[in-house]
């Protein structure tokens, strides 16, 4: 439902995130993604150094500076590889990740049970195994996805 506004506008979700707000052009160009990147890889690497590379999981509560590093490291990493592979024209594929992150989290437990529990015993590496679960999630969410719209489907048509 959207919101009319008093000079005619509207206020639909839709339109926010279609439209840019005040026409302002996309705040994060090539150079301040590649700048904020090398500063946060400078930090980060450096604290890996002088820590001797300890587990990031053993300063994220309270977040460390190591921590924060490695995470703004990797989402400044994470928006270069996605402008440089498709730029303002987003893949659907990034679009279905992004909207669905959720139902994959919850739907990895399932396959890396599996892996864990059955698959111990089998020589693989560790990529294998990665690609095994990340790709059995992505399919029991589409799976989860279809089933949902077929339910939908079936209670509005009664």
């Amino acid at each position: 439902m959207a919101l009319i506004l008093r000079n005619g506008g509207s206020q639909s979700p839709d339109r926010w995130l279609k439209e840019p707000r005040n026409n302002q052009k996309y705040a994060l160009g090539k150079k301040n993604v590649v700048k904020k990147f090398i500063v946060f890889a400078m930090i980060f690497f450096g604290y890996a150094i002088v820590m001797r590379f300890p587990s990031i999981n053993a300063l994220k509560y309270p977040p460390h500076i190591y921590y924060l590093a490695y995470g703004l490291f990797m989402t400044y990493l994470i928006i270069y590889v996605v402008n440089a592979c498709g730029g303002d024209k987003k893949s659907k594929a990034i679009q279905f990740v992004s909207k669905n992150s959720l139902l994959i989290y919850y739907w990895h437990a399932i396959p890396l049970r599996f892996v864990e529990y059955h698959i111990i015993h089998i020589e693989l590496n560790i990529w294998s195994k990665y690609f095994f679960v990340l790709s059995s999630a992505l399919l029991l969410t589409v799976i989860h996805l279809q089933m949902k719209k077929a339910i939908n489907g079936l209670v509005v048509k009664n």
